[in-house]
């Protein structure tokens, strides 16, 4: 007897059945190549060891922008500081040159006559090297060595240019008369290079 295989016709087939079929897992095939995850791993292993040392780098390259911008903002604040004593300096060197020629000008009010006659501009223009003994009383009300107007004036400008020379670096005077006007010039080395540079002026009348 030969045997005969029966075939069930699709539509016989129960939907169940089908849906079984279906849902058959597929087999996974992996394509990537042999080693490739030992070399990824090594890969990630030699960067997360890499990393730290970048890191450190670029923490000192800061530090060092930032020692940088530092000592620029000191050597700028030593600068201002510099600056601001200099015009400190200048400042009280020209208020001094303003008291000492408002300081000659009442020596020549108090002395009218050796003012007018140019006893003081003379005694500034040629200097008195020594005193003429005009501050020593003899016991009277005159002075010793007070004779006259002349000699007032060359003790006051002995005294005077004294002063001058002490409180003002390379400080000079002049005094020019013109009729009635008196003017006084003061002048010094402001910036301390040997010549005077600075100066200031005062004229009165008497």
């Amino acid at each position: 007897m030969i045997p005969v295989s029966v075939r069930p016709h699709p539509e016989s087939v129960p939907v169940h059945s089908a849906l079984l079929v279906t849902e058959l897992p597929v087999p996974y095939i992996s394509t990537r190549p042999v080693g490739s995850g030992c070399s990824r791993r090594r890969s990630l292993s030699n960067y997360s060891q890499s990393t730290p040392h970048r890191q450190a780098g670029f923490t000192l390259i800061e530090i060092l922008v930032a020692v940088l911008i530092l000592s620029l903002g000191i050597l700028g604040l030593i600068g201002m500081e510099t600056m601001a004593l200099k015009s400190n300096q200048s400042a009280y060197h020209r208020s001094q040159a303003t008291l000492l020629a408002y300081e000659l000008a009442d020596m020549m009010r108090a002395n009218p006559d050796g003012a007018n006659a140019g006893d003081y501009a003379d005694a500034v223009s040629a200097g008195v090297s020594s005193s003429p003994n005009c501050i020593h009383y003899n016991g009277s009300s005159t002075p010793s060595g007070c004779n006259n107007v002349e000699s007032i004036a060359k003790q006051d400008v002995f005294e005077w240019d004294k002063r001058l020379k002490d409180i003002l670096p390379s400080g000079a005077a002049s005094i020019v008369v013109s009729g009635a006007i008196q003017t006084i010039t003061v002048s010094w080395d402001d910036d301390r290079n040997g010549s005077p540079d600075q100066s200031f002026a005062f004229s009165f009348g008497l």
